[in-house]
């Protein structure tokens, strides 16, 4: 009975573990697609800045342009046209990354970079370790001890002469609660300890809980799959039936047709002899007129 209580158990334990690793992987495919979507967004809004900006530039560098040719026109200075120069860099600069391919050779550089040159990525002193972080926290809290321990030294010398009864049990390891019991472990740390068992068994009851539910949404769901399956089926029987009357229904339908062209062929056949008949009844009748007349 233990075997197969321990073996049901372990299962339950398999199947949460599973479930638990198959709703990590969906929830940080989310987020992936989350961040890459929320990407998008933003590199959209680069870029619709970057063409709202080009319009303004752009009429910036046709009114320049045009108030610096006029001036050179008048005065025939070069000077004039030297602010030219770096606008037209600045315009272009502008437009290549508004409507040309400069994200993309951004892009592939950035491709290149990871590829080839990936020590330039490097962090100073490398990524931060357990060991290190550990290290780092030790350090601190020993010397948050020792300032404590400072603390406790001097409030020591403080009160030394006020020790009690208490202090001095204490001092041996025993304890005497709110009702004066005499306890061996501290009763701030047994109701911690009582405080965490009861949040244990308040724990495994909702885990238990949730296994139970659990179970019940895959009863549901097998329950599910069996009616699907058997509507499926039955719809598949249904459009096969379908299938077959309309495959009948045309037979029976080609074979009429084939009757009426043959039965319309008969009634042409018999009209033709009819017509034949009467003209040779027309015929034989004329004779025998002409017959008659002679005698």
């Amino acid at each position: 009975m233990g075997g197969f209580v321990s073996k049901a158990v372990n299962e339950n334990m398999k199947n949460n573990q599973e479930f638990m690793v198959e709703m990590n992987r969906i929830m940080l495919e989310r987020q992936i697609q989350m961040q890459n979507q929320m990407r998008e967004r933003m590199v959209a809004l680069q870029i619709a800045r970057a063409r709202e900006m080009l319009n303004w530039f752009g009429t910036f560098y046709a009114v320049a342009s045009v108030g610096m040719l006029t001036g050179f026109r008048h005065t025939r200075k070069p000077g004039v046209l030297v602010p030219l120069l770096p606008l037209t860099f600045i315009f272009g600069y502008q437009v290549d990354m508004a409507y040309g391919n400069k994200l993309l050779r951004i892009k592939h550089e950035a491709e290149n970079i990871i590829k080839f040159e990936s020590e330039l990525l490097d962090l100073p002193m490398n990524l931060p370790t357990l060991s290190t972080i550990d290290m780092a926290r030790q350090s601190s809290n020993i010397s948050y001890r020792d300032e404590d321990d400072v603390c406790n030294i001097s409030s020591v010398m403080d009160v030394n002469s006020g020790f009690t009864a208490e202090d001095e049990l204490a001092r041996q390891g025993l304890f005497i609660d709110d009702i004066h019991r005499l306890r061996i472990l501290d009763p701030s740390v047994a109701d911690q300890t009582q405080k965490l068992k009861s949040e244990c068994d308040h724990f495994l009851q909702t885990t238990k809980n949730f296994e139970k539910t659990v179970d019940a949404f895959k009863k549901e769901a097998r329950r599910t799959a069996v009616a699907v399956e058997i509507e499926k089926k039955r719809a598949i029987g249904y459009r096969l039936l379908l299938d077959a009357l309309r495959k009948k229904k045309e037979k029976d339908q080609r074979q009429l047709m084939v009757e009426v062209d043959r039965r319309r062929l008969k009634l042409e056949q018999l009209r033709v002899e009819t017509d034949m008949l009467q003209k040779a009844e027309h015929f034989h009748q004329e004779i025998i007129d002409h017959f008659q007349m002679l005698h």
